[in-house]
């Protein structure tokens, strides 16, 4: 057995690369701490405690993730630290280290929420089996966590269609894919950007999550919090530390999109990351690794936008690496049939319905600015409008405004508009929200939104019901 302060302890692997994390190593000696701090390097960032009281300061001010903690020692043990710590940040994972090893013990120790229970001598190889095993379990934790937040969001996406130009688009992803360089995608509104950086992540094998932040929908403030994480007391309302999109897609890739609006001064932060793997959480003293690999998306030309100073120049040539130019759909009309009928399989479900050839044909003659997103919204529009009929035509993909919307402002027509679409689906439905939220593509909360919105839906369909 290899234990620890052994030349052969030393000697070992480089650890999970990739998943790194905070260990809180803790013991009153001084030559145990220095030589688990050695140790369990290769995992992360570790910090030494010499007592419970100084572990739970750092545990309360750093983003800690687990804790190493040996159980005796003079003052808080390591089973009053073990409580506390729980108490605090039931998230923490505490693994507790005795010289009085025993089954009780053990029992005692496991069932008061410690991760793992090990006996001194401490055997390196089983310590760093453990430490494995619980950064796996974080990782998880918040895979799990993050993948709940994104339920309903619908499986991951395919880019459909047989044109020379999307099959362009999917050999250079597949190339891309081989590498960790940073990719930008450009292309026009509703190209299929967000779609190719998830085929992207997914072609690449990489371990971890997809993880996708709109650089547009947040302001400054909130957005740095969600990049880059932050920890408790680092704002009003930082009631908790929390870990930012970066940590939460390390080991996976991190698509921002509209990069284009990311502020300056998170421009450099994010240059910074590129350069060096590590950043700062907001209020934190403390680097942190990633391993995520950096897709971003725009609309806009970049070059222009260093030109006229609203891009860094410097963060530009280190994204600049591969560069994948979505099509737009004008370009590829031979490919419009088949994504009405992907659209169609999507939105209809088990209905069985189909597009008339007409309508086939109406819709490849459209110019569609909005491109694949326009087409996408158009056929679910337009399986909502077609009520009970089993074949879409044309008339259910009418694009002329209607004349009941003149002369409203925008807001006002988009409210009308929303409001009769969700009726429509509530009525073919049958009143079932369940079914209404699927046929419009949302989630069955913000269905219950949109009916708290317009309560006189409801109570209209209800109406109606009874004077049958």
């Amino acid at each position: 057995m290899r234990r620890i302060g052994t030349q052969e302890g030393k000697k070992r692997g480089t650890g999970m690369k990739g998943q790194k994390c905070n260990i809180l190593v803790v013991d009153d000696e001084e030559p145990i701490r220095r030589i688990l701090a050695t140790q369990l390097a290769d995992y992360g960032n570790v910090f030494r405690a010499s007592s419970g009281e100084e572990a739970l300061e750092i545990a309360r001010t750093s983003e800690i993730d687990i804790v190493v903690t040996d159980m005796k020692m003079p003052g808080m043990d390591g089973i009053t630290l073990l409580r506390r710590v729980q108490e605090w940040n039931p998230e923490i994972l505490v693994i507790l280290l005795t010289a009085y090893g025993s089954i009780e013990g053990a029992v005692d120790a496991m069932r008061l929420g410690a991760f793992d229970y090990l006996t001194k001598p401490v055997d390196i190889e089983t310590l760093v089996r453990c430490i494995e095993k619980a950064i796996d379990v974080r990782r998880l934790r918040e895979e799990n966590a993050y993948l709940r937040e994104q339920l309903g969001e619908g499986e991951i996406p395919e880019m459909v269609g047989t044109s020379a130009e999307i099959i362009a688009v999917k050999k250079k992803i597949r190339q891309a894919a081989t590498s960790d360089a940073p990719v930008i995608l450009l292309g026009e509104t509703g190209t299929g950007k967000g779609v190719a950086a998830r085929v992207l992540h997914e072609e690449s094998g990489r371990r971890g999550l997809f993880v996708r932040v709109n650089c547009a929908a947040l302001p400054e403030t909130m957005l740095e919090s969600e990049l880059f994480g932050h920890v408790r007391g680092a704002f009003t309302g930082a009631v908790k530390s929390r870990k930012g999109k970066f940590l939460l897609a390390d080991g996976g890739t991190l698509f921002l999109d509209e990069i284009i609006t990311l502020p300056m001064s998170l421009q450099a932060k994010l240059l910074h990351v590129l350069e060096d793997g590590k950043l700062t959480p907001v209020g934190g003293d403390r680097e942190r690794e990633t391993s995520a690999r950096i897709v971003v998306a725009t609309n806009e030309n970049l070059e222009e936008a260093v030109r006229e100073k609203r891009f860094r120049e410097d963060l530009y040539w280190r994204l600049n690496v591969i560069t994948i130019t979505m099509p737009s759909l004008r370009s590829r009309k031979e490919d419009i049939p088949l994504l009405l009928h992907h659209f169609l399989a999507r939105f209809a479900g088990d209905r069985g319905m189909m597009i008339s050839p007409e309508a086939i044909a109406v819709l490849t003659g459209r110019e569609w600015p909005g491109n694949v997103r326009e087409l996408e919204n158009a056929v679910r529009r337009a399986v909502i409008l077609a009520g009970k009929s089993d074949v879409l035509l044309p008339e259910h993909f009418e694009e002329s405004i209607p004349e009941a919307l003149s002369g409203m402002s925008l807001k006002e027509a988009l409210i009308k508009t929303e409001r009769a679409l969700i009726a429509e689906a509530l009525r073919t439905a049958q009143g079932q929200k369940g079914k209404a939220a699927e046929l419009l593509g949302v989630k069955p909360r913000m269905m219950s939104y949109y009916l708290s919105k317009y309560p006189d839906i409801e109570l209209t369909l209800r109406a109606g019901k009874r004077m049958r």
